[in-house]
């Protein structure tokens, strides 16, 4: 995993223009009021859309997982 500090709306912009259509790399990012973006092709593509989450937060860490007798699509 890679991380860029982006700052300013043109630099999101560009970012989010050059990911377009990627399938492995995705836009995420932390809001200033501490809100999680998780944006790309891969959350789509990972099923976990419209399923019911568990999502847990560690220091360095964020898992995200269907929960246990759900189907993936």
């Amino acid at each position: 995993m890679g991380v860029t500090t982006i700052l300013t709306e043109g630099d999101i912009a560009a970012l989010l223009n050059e990911l377009d259509g990627c399938e492995t790399e995705g836009a995420d990012w932390v809001s200033d009021n501490g809100e999680l973006t998780l944006a790309g092709d891969w959350l789509t593509q990972s099923g976990l859309l419209g399923q019911s989450l568990i999502i847990e937060v560690l220091p360095g860490r964020i898992t995200i997982r269907a929960e246990v007798g759900n189907m993936l699509a």
